[in-house]
């Protein structure tokens, strides 16, 4: 997965937060909140809500074969893009960020929001 390159002032900032032993302060990403709040309107409607917890499903199911789970995970983008363009970008910037980054958390905990609302 590719990921931003930091700017110059964010690296020096960084350097100064870790030298002094402060915290870097979180960069903000409008396209990551705006990717949560779409995924946040999927338990509104029933129909979304059935389709992404089924494809969910298929997705523990296909357990740790990868090739399997590789179709699996093709498919909930599939179906995540159907939903329409708004969620194109939510498919897009689930593949441009590592889970263990700042974006990748905020975006994992958004698909766990909706995960929620499922009874499997």
């Amino acid at each position: 997965m590719n990921r931003p390159k930091l700017t110059a002032a964010a690296i020096v900032a960084a350097t100064v937060a870790t030298v002094f032993g402060a915290a870097a302060p979180a960069l903000a990403n409008p396209e990551i909140d705006a990717a949560v709040a779409t995924l946040a309107t999927i338990p509104a409607d029933p129909a979304k809500l059935d389709a992404y917890c089924k494809a969910v499903a298929v997705i523990r199911a296909s357990g740790s074969d990868p090739v399997q789970s590789d179709l699996a995970d093709e498919k909930f983008d599939t179906m995540l893009k159907s939903f329409g363009a708004a969620f194109d970008n939510v498919v897009t910037l689930s593949h441009d960020f590592e889970d263990d980054s700042a974006e990748g958390k905020k975006l994992n905990a958004g698909f766990a929001a909706v995960e929620a609302n499922c009874k499997f």
